[in-house]
């Protein structure tokens, strides 16, 4: 008897934990937003414009709206990456990627996960572009998918 309760036991334990994971694994877009949150903290947002422009447009707000320090700012055709530092040396980096051609991801993080530095430069950059509404879905292994 104490072998088949074991073994319940045991299925019972890896059923909750299994259950578990996919709870804290399922997707992080919170109502109402224009944003998702990966699994490693960043924060992501597609937006419609070309690349090149928001690129342009996330250094300026960057620099002048959140008096950044620019470290490196670097686009080609495909992708652009902005390095900046806050007055408290926190790094903060902004990744535009081109998703269609007038299509742009935006993906930033701000020091160690400081989701709110992370929205509010989000938050400027949509309102001067209007942000694709899209169903972002991260699965179990991490990967996520976007309809």
């Amino acid at each position: 008897m104490t072998r088949i309760w074991r073994i319940v036991m045991s299925f019972g334990v890896v059923l909750f934990c299994a259950v578990g994971l996919l709870a804290g694994c399922s997707g992080q877009t919170k109502s109402g937003t224009s944003y998702s949150k990966l699994p490693n903290g960043e924060l992501q947002m597609y937006m419609q414009s070309d690349l090149r422009t928001i690129h342009d447009k996330a250094v300026v707000v960057l620099r002048d709206q959140f008096g950044y320090k620019i470290e490196k700012h670097d686009c080609d055709a495909l992708a652009g990456q902005i390095v900046a530092r806050t007055a408290r040396n926190e790094r903060i980096s902004v990744e535009t990627y081109k998703h269609a051609d007038n299509s742009t991801k935006v993906q930033v993080s701000a020091g160690f996960g400081n989701e709110y530095v992370s929205r509010e430069i989000l938050s400027e950059l949509e309102a001067s572009f209007p942000a694709m509404r899209t169903t972002t879905t991260t699965t179990a292994t991490g990967a996520t998918t976007n309809k």
